[in-house]
């Protein structure tokens, strides 16, 4: 039966709104904490990807070009802060943020018919989602981004139904300047919505509102690159290899990255487990199904949002010709953890030994995603940990510190998918405070210095050379079996 109350209702009492600000506080701190557990080995020292650097350390200067490639008018902003910040803080800002969407997003959902450890649970599922785990290694970049997320959640909590729709046009602009698809998570808090008066008439309206509010926020972005850089549009960076359809074989062509797209992010989405990738679409389809059959328009509400998220990645693939990663459809995870959630909402009112597959099924699930989440972590962790023992040794010499050699070498790097030989080298800079260049990266910067005379280390290893004017971080020239195919 749908749910006709409706957003414009009379105020709730004084008590009823304390009880779900308090449920809604208990939900946030509860999924807080499960993150908190599945990112543990990150929290000390997180793990930070190359091109991250520059909004740790807030240096905007090598950020500037993204704007033009990508539209990231939001983040680069956060680059011209006047002040850099530790990793582990904003590691910690972002996890915040994101408990608190997640919260805000399952009461919305659910209210007060679930209890409050199975919508910690749905929302655990959710938030320790592979995409999810992967799109966080840009955790720097991504702060302001989910901080405004993070802020209209909690409006949603409480504004109007109408008041939110109508902020769309301007949170929906804001978010698409720091991620493509963060303007979803948005429209999902206005599908789930309890309080909804839905309807086919409501629902077309509400998309047609979101694609206006998104195609704004094109116009504005390709109005400030053509006023900063003289082009009306986002050009696509080179190293994307960009194939535009212009003719029916390059549109073939582009087709079968849309194919290999599925594919690869079905492997992904399970963690490459293919028993937790079945069971759980089992009990998806199962959701739709059941849920489909006791209210439709609620699930048609959440499957029509999948559908104009992946529709874009979709459009998006077949015009470019460029491989978008799996990490950009990270809001088909939440869906489907929310789908899961009304599964088990209606097991749990049919009771008995319905009621028992369902809340284990939950708890199963959110246990599982937190320790495979965790156990994900680990493929960094030796990575920082061989890092943090060069920066120890590199300390004592004198600066600048030089890297030869290369950083392909270290088996620890290709564990954790380095992709640039910058990585090495922010990150030696990053623990030292001291200016690194690899002469991979550079080699024109390092003409100048003298010859090593200490033989090559092997395989793996690394060598500390203390020269009168500088150190030498010394690596092997020989790549790890396999680096190349892993990163190119």
């Amino acid at each position: 039966m749908v749910d006709q109350t409706s957003s414009a209702s009379p105020l709730r009492p004084a008590g009823a709104i304390a009880t779900a600000q308090g449920s809604l506080a208990v939900v946030i701190l509860a999924v807080l904490a499960g993150l908190l557990a599945a990112s543990a080995i990150q929290l000390a020292d997180p793990f930070v990807r190359h091109d991250d650097f520059p909004a740790l350390t807030g240096n905007a200067e090598h950020y500037y070009n993204k704007t033009l490639t990508e539209g990231r008018w939001l983040s680069y902003l956060w680059h011209l802060r006047d002040f850099s910040h530790v990793a582990w803080g904003n590691y910690l800002i972002l996890l915040t943020c994101w408990a608190i969407y997640l919260g805000c997003l399952v009461q919305t959902a659910f209210g007060e018919d679930m209890l409050l450890w199975r919508k910690a649970a749905v929302a655990l599922i959710a938030g320790c989602s592979s995409p999810w785990l992967l799109i966080f290694y840009w955790f720097n970049t991504l702060v302001p981004g989910m901080a405004v997320v993070a802020a209209y959640a909690l409006l949603t909590m409480r504004l109007s139904e109408r008041t939110n729709r109508l902020l769309l046009a301007v949170f929906v602009p804001v978010t698409l300047m720091c991620y493509t698809t963060f303007p979803f998570l948005l429209l999902m808090l206005s599908l789930v919505r309890r309080e909804t008066k839905r309807s086919w008439r409501d629902l077309a309206a509400l998309i047609l509102w979101f694609i206006a509010c998104f195609a704004f926020g094109l116009l504005v972005i390709y109005s400030l690159n053509y006023l900063y850089h003289g082009h009306f549009g986002v050009k696509m960076a080179t190293w994307r290899e960009p194939n535009p359809a212009t003719d029916l074989a390059s549109l073939l062509e582009n087709t079968r990255m849309v194919w290999e797209f599925v594919t690869r992010s079905a492997g992904i989405f399970a963690f490459q487990l293919p028993a937790v990738g079945i069971l759980q679409l089992f009990l998806v389809v199962l959701a739709v199904f059941m849920a489909g059959k006791e209210d439709a328009l609620r699930v048609t509400y959440l499957l029509v949002g999948a559908g104009l998220g992946l529709g874009l990645i979709i459009l998006q693939t077949l015009k470019s010709g460029i491989e978008l990663p799996s990490r950009s459809a990270g809001f088909l995870t939440i869906q489907a953890a929310l789908l899961m959630g009304m599964l088990v909402q209606i097991l749990y009112r049919w009771g008995g030994v319905f009621d028992r597959l369902g809340k284990n099924s939950l708890a199963f699930f959110a246990m599982l995603f937190v320790a495979l989440s965790g156990m994900q972590h680990f493929a960094q962790y030796n990575w920082q940990q061989q890092t943090r023992e060069m920066a120890r040794q590199l300390s004592q010499g004198a600066e600048p510190i030089y890297i030869i050699g290369s950083y392909r070498s270290l088996m620890t790097a290709r564990a954790a998918t380095i992709q640039h030989p910058r990585a090495l080298a922010l990150r030696l800079s990053y623990l030292t405070d001291r200016p690194v260049i690899s002469c991979e990266a550079t080699p024109a910067e390092c003409e100048q210095l003298q010859a090593v005379s200490q033989e090559a280390p092997q395989q793996g290893r690394f060598n500390v050379v203390f020269a009168d004017s500088a150190t030498i971080l010394q690596l092997s020239d020989k790549p790890v079996d396999g680096f190349e195919q892993l990163v190119d």
